[in-house]
């Protein structure tokens, strides 16, 4: 097995993932998949269900390089025996935007972001490997967006989806359909992930989503398949980050 390169694109099939503790009632189906999971550490410093989110504590550079918030410093030392590189970044605090300095998205060269939230770890080494940088307020970014191709994605956000139709093809479905315990809804990047380059995994039925036909249709078009994992409503667990590919 081998990292994957580009962070949410994976090139084979994904054997290994990060992920929250909300994942984990899913095992046996992920099991079945032959998915492992690498669970990321409750963080104290975040209140409710997001502190069990990975994309709150994690991102991922691509090419087996990760920045951490400083309390996952055992996934770390576990990533490191696996061969990844490891460093930590500022630790987010509770409430929004205090909490997101690691929630963004890198597709190919390009990074999707709030700069004024994002730790700057990330910035700077986007920068630095000539990265395009997408600026949108939206905070949340990587919670926002599901990653379809290396120019195509589903968000649930309308300023996200402004900010990037001149550079991807960008499908907005509504809000409301994926469950976020303690919230009135989660969001659509939250609650799946590319499990292989034709493979998008969904934490529930995608089935139940109000926007269902839409999004395999728009899947359909760049050769991407949904799968369920169950047949309950979608649940945002803080996404899906590919870790390890055959």
């Amino acid at each position: 097995m081998r990292f994957v390169l580009d962070p949410y694109l994976p090139d084979g099939q994904v054997k290994m993932i990060i992920a929250g503790d909300g994942l984990r009632a899913y095992e046996k189906s992920l099991k079945c998949l032959g998915i492992s999971v690498l669970y990321t550490k409750k963080a104290d410093c975040i209140s409710g269900a997001l502190a069990t989110h990975a994309d709150l504590v994690v991102f991922p550079f691509g090419k087996g390089r990760f920045l951490l918030d400083p309390g996952q410093e055992q996934l770390a030392n576990t990533l490191q025996e696996k061969g990844a590189e490891c460093a930590f970044g500022s630790a987010p605090k509770d409430g929004y935007t205090l909490d997101v300095p690691y929630n963004a998205v890198k597709i190919g060269k390009t990074l999707i972001c709030n700069p004024k939230t994002l730790d700057s770890s990330i910035f700077h080494l986007a920068k630095s490997e000539d990265c395009a940088i997408i600026s949108c307020k939206q905070g949340y970014t990587k919670c926002s967006v599901a990653v379809v191709s290396e120019n195509a994605v589903i968000t649930d956000d309308p300023g996200i989806k402004k900010a990037l139709t001149p550079f991807f093809d960008v499908l907005l479905v509504q809000k409301g359909s994926v469950c976020l315990d303690g919230y009135h809804y989660g969001l659509f990047g939250g609650c799946c992930g590319l499990i292989s380059k034709d493979t998008l995994l969904f934490v529930g039925d995608y089935k139940k989503h109000e926007d269902a036909e839409r999004i395999r249709s728009f899947l359909r078009n760049y050769g991407v398949y949904p799968e369920s994992l169950c047949g309950k409503p979608l649940k945002d667990i803080g996404s899906l980050i590919p870790l390890r590919i055959e």
